[in-house]
C-alpha cells in the first residue's frame, strides 16, 4: 500500500485546485490538512504494515489505537456459522465500524466479506475482505453486482451499510440518514436470510460539525478520525435474523425504511419491524460427533466411505445436538424448518436414529427418525407417536400400529442431495426392519413447502387424494387443510385423466409451469410399493413446521416393487460388512 500524498490526491479530484492560488497559500492549505488528517501518523502506519493483509492488517491497526470493539458471547452465537447470509449494519464511524464488524464477523463465519467503495478497494492491504461495488460507474455495477451475487450462491457471507455513508448528527441525534435498498434486492434475489447489527459509537464533534458545513468536507475528516479513536471501544448488538421471503411483498423504498428503524429499535433494546427466525446453533465438534458414533450400533459400511448407525440420545447427545442443527438448517432451505434455534422434540429422546456418516469429510449426510409402533404404544399409548401431535389417530390405525414403524424427520444435507445418500439411507432402514421382522407398515408425516404457492399445494394434495387417498376417517386433523370451491374445479379441470400415471403427467406439466416439482419424498415413497400399497390417509397444516401441508403416509412393505427389493434388501449391493 502506498504512502498518501495529500497534494496528489486533491489534483487527481480537482486538477485545478492549486493552479490559481498563491504558493504560500498552497503551502498553508497542504501543511493544515496534514495536520487535520493525522497523515503523518497515517502514513508512518502504511510504513510499518507493509507486509500486513486482511486480519492481519486489521489486527495492527487496532493494537496501534488501541481501539477494540465489545460483543458479547450470546450475540456472537446470533451470526449463523453457514449458509448464504446478508449482514447489514447502521455505520457511525466510517472506517473503525466496518473493520470491527468484519473482524467480529470472521470470529464465526471466515467467509465474510464488506461491500465496499472503489475508493477502498485502493487500500490493497484490505483486498481480501472487501468487494468492490461502484456506485458512481454503471458498467462495473454489472460485473460487481456478479461478484457480490456468485459470493452469495457459493454460501458466503456479505456485509452491506446500507446507508452507503457514515452516520450524520440530526435532530435525533447521530444517525444514518437514509438507506438504500441493496441489501434487500440481494437477500431477495438470492434467498438469503439478512442479520441485523447495530454498532454503537460515534465521531468526534469536529466531524459532524464539519460534515455540516459541506458533505465532502466532512468525508475528508474522515482518515484523521481513525487517530481520533486511541483507546476507545464500539458496542456490536446482533439481531434475529429476517428471513428473505419477508421482503417480498413490500415496495423497496418502504423495506429500506422498515430495516433502518428495525437496526435502531435493536440497538435500543426495543422489539423490530419483522418476524424473525432464530439463528441455528453453531456446529458440534467433530471429533465429539465421530467418538460417539463410533460407541453406536453400526448397521454397515459403504463402498465410498460412508457408516449407517443407528443411535439413541442417551448414548450420543452430541450426535443428537448435531442432528437437530443439520435438520434446521436443511429444512429452511426449503421454506420449511422450526425457526428455533435447532429442531429437536421430546421424541427424539425415545425414538432411534438412521445415520449416515462421511467418514473421509466427518461429515453427517443425513438421517432419519425412526420409531418402533408396538414399543412406544405400549410405554406411552398414542400420545407417544410424533403424528399423534398432527392428527387424532382413530381407531382405523389399529390395523396398521401395532405392526408398524413410524419415520420422520428425514433430511440430506443440501450438498449430498445429488449423490445415492437417500438410497443409502432406506438400506440401513431395511437392515433394521430385516431384525425386527414384525413390522410390516412403514408410516409418517411428508410435507409440502408453505414456499409452494396455495394453487401448488392444491393441485399436488388433490393428485394425491385422488390415486393415493386412503380412509380419512382414519386420522383427524388437529389444523384442517382444505380448499375452496372455486380452487377444487380448477385442478379437476387440469387433473382429469382417468388413470394415476397419466394424472400425474398433469400435475408434473402443470407444476413445470410455476418451477415447481412434486416434492421427492412424495414421489419416492409412493413409487416405491406397487399401486394400492402407498396410502395418504389425510393432510393437515402443521403450524410448527413453518405451516408446510403434511400428508400422513402408510406403506405396506409386502407391495414393495420387486426392483425395489432388489436396491434396498440386496444389502451386498451397497452395504460391506
Amino acid at each position: 500500500m502506498k504512502e498518501i500524498d495529500i497534494k496528489q490526491l486533491i489534483e487527481s479530484k480537482a486538477p485545478e485546485f492549486f493552479e490559481k492560488k498563491p504558493p504560500i497559500v498552497n503551502q498553508l492549505i497542504l501543511f493544515a490538512l496534514t495536520k487535520l488528517l493525522k497523515l503523518k501518523e497515517i502514513n508512518e502506519f502504511i510504513r510499518n504494515n507493509q507486509n500486513n493483509f486482511g486480519l492481519d492488517f486489521i489486527n495492527s491497526l487496532f493494537d496501534t489505537l488501541g481501539f477494540s470493539y465489545i460483543m458479547s458471547e450470546r450475540d456472537k452465537n446470533k451470526i449463523p456459522a453457514e449458509g448464504r447470509l446478508v449482514i447489514i449494519s447502521n455505520h457511525p464511524l466510517g472506517g473503525l465500524d466496518g473493520l470491527a464488524l468484519v473482524k467480529a464477523i470472521r470470529e464465526v463465519r471466515p467467509d465474510a466479506r464488506i461491500v465496499a467503495n472503489d475508493l477502498l478497494m485502493k487500500v490493497e492491504n484490505l483486498s481480501d475482505v472487501f468487494l468492490p461495488l461502484d456506485i458512481y460507474s454503471i458498467s462495473s455495477q454489472r460485473t460487481q453486482i456478479a461478484t457480490i451475487e456468485q459470493a452469495l450462491l457459493n454460501e458466503e457471507a456479505i456485509i452491506i451499510f446500507p446507508a452507503g455513508k457514515v452516520s450524520r448528527l440530526t435532530i435525533k441525534g447521530i444517525r444514518d440518514r437514509k438507506w438504500y435498498n441493496g441489501a434487500t434486492k440481494f437477500s431477495t434475489k438470492m434467498s438469503a436470510p439478512i442479520l441485523p447489527i447495530f454498532i454503537k459509537g460515534r465521531n468526534t464533534m469536529l466531524f459532524y460539525f464539519s460534515a455540516l458545513i459541506h458533505d465532502r468536507l466532512g468525508m475528508l475528516m474522515l482518515p484523521g478520525e481513525l487517530f481520533r479513536h486511541r483507546r476507545k471501544a464500539i458496542s456490536i448488538i446482533v439481531g434475529e435474523l429476517i428471513p428473505s421471503k419477508t421482503f417480498t411483498s413490500l415496495k423497496p423504498k418502504v423495506l429500506a425504511k422498515l430495516l433502518l428503524q428495525h437496526t435502531y429499535k435493536l440497538g435500543a433494546g426495543k422489539v423490530g419491524n419483522f418476524k424473525t427466525d432464530k439463528t441455528v446453533i453453531h456446529p458440534v465438534e467433530r471429533g465429539l460427533v465421530e467418538k460417539e458414533l463410533k460407541n453406536s450400533e453400526l448397521l454397515g459400511s459403504t463402498f465410498d466411505d460412508k457408516r449407517i448407525y443407528l443411535v439413541d440420545y442417551s448414548k450420543a447427545h452430541n450426535v443428537m445436538k448435531e442432528i437437530s442443527r443439520l435438520r434446521e438448517l436443511t429444512f429452511r432451505k426449503v421454506g420449511e424448518g422450526t425457526g428455533k434455534i435447532c429442531d429437536m422434540d421430546i421424541y427424539d429422546f425415545f425414538y432411534k436414529h438412521i445415520i449416515l456418516w462421511d467418514d473421509e469429510n466427518l461429515d453427517i449426510v443425513g438421517s432419519y427418525r425412526l420409531g418402533i409402533g408396538s414399543e412406544i404404544i405400549e410405554k406411552f399409548g398414542k400420545k407417544g407417536l410424533y403424528n399423534s401431535s398432527l392428527f387424532s389417530l382413530n381407531e382405523g390405525t389399529d390395523a396398521f400400529l401395532s405392526q408398524s414403524i413410524e419415520v420422520g424427520r428425514s433430511f440430506i444435507q443440501q450438498k449430498y442431495w445429488n449423490s445415492n445418500a437417500l438410497d443409502l439411507i432406506w438400506q440401513g432402514m431395511v437392515a433394521f426392519i430385516v431384525r425386527n421382522p414384525e413390522i410390516r407398515y412403514a408410516w409418517g408425516a411428508v410435507s409440502i413447502s408453505d414456499s409452494y404457492s396455495g394453487f401448488a399445494k392444491g393441485l399436488i394434495t388433490s393428485y394425491y387424494r385422488k390415486w393415493y387417498g386412503g380412509n380419512p376417517d382414519w386420522a383427524t386433523p388437529i389444523y384442517e387443510y382444505d380448499l375452496s370451491d372455486n380452487i377444487i374445479q380448477e385442478i379437476e379441470a387440469i387433473l382429469n385423466a382417468d388413470n394415476y400415471a397419466d394424472d400425474f403427467k398433469n400435475l408434473k406439466n402443470a407444476l413445470r409451469i410455476m418451477n415447481l416439482s412434486v416434492p421427492i419424498l412424495l414421489r419416492r415413497y409412493t413409487e416405491l410399493c406397487e399401486y394400492g400399497g402407498a396410502k395418504i390417509i389425510n393432510w393437515c397444516v402443521n403450524v410448527n413446521f413453518n405451516n408446510s401441508i403434511d400428508g400422513l403416509i402408510v406403506l405396506d412393505l409386502t407391495m414393495m416393487k420387486e426392483e425395489a427389493k432388489k436396491r434396498l434388501y440386496n444389502q451386498k449391493s451397497f452395504i460391506k460388512k
